[in-house]
């Protein structure tokens, strides 16, 4: 067999790794990015990176952390032909160790947008390029993964993270991007029981009359919080079950003051959903929701003109599609059109990492992308207050 390679996926909040294993299809292995000690979302992060010149530390941590993962799954760092990896344009640059100073404000400039490379432990590491400061290159992986320079019709695909990014693939036109401060709730971010979709993390849920059943990953117990697809389930079932009204606001006064209990009696702790975490998620489904309409606007497209949505992420493991609906993520029109990529980032770092000569293909997709600001949109902030309210 060939010196194995690494693929990575350097996520704003997880971090996932894979290895060729002759035995089977690879094996994986996802852990939770070091630098979210420094930052929720990124825009914070790198705020504090610039500010207390915290860039070789963060680049240090990262790599350790990685070759840890790397190590604990067999890898060999001696014996790798090289690593693929895959990242948004801030985790990219902290990987690097540039300057994220340049992208804390705007115009938001980045200090390069090209494939990178260098080294870690002494191999060869290679990343994607970027198309904007926050459309970079995980979405570039995942438009190259799925192929979608190739497409007979139109498809919307939408990265569901802190920075929800979203790209409308034109059937001989190209590509147009944009992204939309989705905010961290998608990841479990700033909500007070949110966590990342590991271990523990409540991921699907129901609730009748008031009484909740949940699952988490890995079926760990105690539940130790929600990620992502849990909160979207949360909601959804709590307007499902009458105990919020569209606007998202508790029908009992008991809950909105204290919260919905989602896991009460026989754990240790008590997890509650707060009227402040059920805003955080309108809010983040409310941005994506915009980020779609001011596309298709731009493009003189309906909704009825697309022939794929494309839901990518570790996040898009997990979700389910009608209750997505149910809040309103999904136009009800596009349920039987979605279908869920799962981590086309990483998909794409191990297609790369297996097919090298591919690096004119990749620039092909760079250059026939185009990226739309949604920042002065009256478009974008008109839809955004319409999506606010649960449909």
């Amino acid at each position: 067999m060939n010196k194995p390679f690494l693929a990575v996926d350097l996520g704003t909040t997880t971090i996932e790794i894979y290895i060729p294993d002759q035995e089977s299809s690879g094996r994986f292995a996802r852990f939770e990015n070091p630098s979210r000690l420094y930052g929720a979302d990124v825009l914070s992060r790198m705020n504090n990176t610039a500010r207390f010149g915290l860039s070789e530390k963060l680049q240090q941590r990262i790599g350790a952390s990685i070759e840890q993962n790397a190590a604990v799954l067999g890898l060999d760092f001696s014996n790798c032909s090289g690593i693929v990896l895959s990242g948004n344009t801030p985790m990219q640059h902290l990987f690097f160790g540039m300057d994220v100073s340049g992208m804390v404000d705007a115009p938001f400039t980045p200090v390069s947008l090209s494939m990178q490379h260098g080294l870690l432990q002494g191999v060869p590491v290679v990343s994607f390029p970027g198309i904007s400061a926050f459309v970079g290159g995980d979405i570039l992986s995942g438009l190259y993964a799925l192929d979608l320079l190739h497409t007979d019709s139109p498809v919307l695909f939408v990265d569901l993270g802190t920075n929800g990014e979203i790209v409308l693939a034109l059937p001989g036109e190209g590509l147009l991007a944009s992204s939309v401060a989705a905010g961290p709730a998608f990841e479990g971010g700033n909500i007070s029981i949110g966590m990342p979709a590991v271990s523990g993390a409540i991921d699907t849920m129901s609730i009748r009359h008031g009484f909740c059943r949940f699952h988490t990953i890995e079926e760990s117990l105690p539940p130790k919080g929600l990620c992502g697809s849990g909160l979207i389930e949360a909601v959804y079932e709590l307007y499902a079950d009458g105990q919020i009204d569209r606007h998202g606001t508790y029908l009992s006064e008991t809950f909105r003051k204290e919260g919905f209990p989602l896991s009460p009696g026989g754990f240790s702790r008590e997890l509650s959903l707060t009227q402040k975490d059920i805003r955080h998620l309108q809010e983040a489904k409310s941005a994506i929701c915009a980020g779609i309409f001011a596309l298709l606007d731009a493009s003189h497209l309906r909704e009825s003109d697309i022939g794929r949505l494309i839901f990518a992420g570790n996040f898009g493991n997990h979700l389910d599609i009608k209750k997505a609906s149910g809040i309103g993520l999904i136009p009800e029109a596009l349920i039987p059109k979605t279908s869920l990529a799962g981590n086309t980032s990483l998909q794409g770092a191990i297609r790369f990492a297996r097919h090298p000569e591919d690096g004119e293909e990749i620039a092909s997709i760079v250059s026939r992308a185009k990226s739309l600001s949604l920042a002065d949109s009256p478009t974008f902030k008109e839809a955004y207050i319409r999506f606010l309210e649960l449909p």
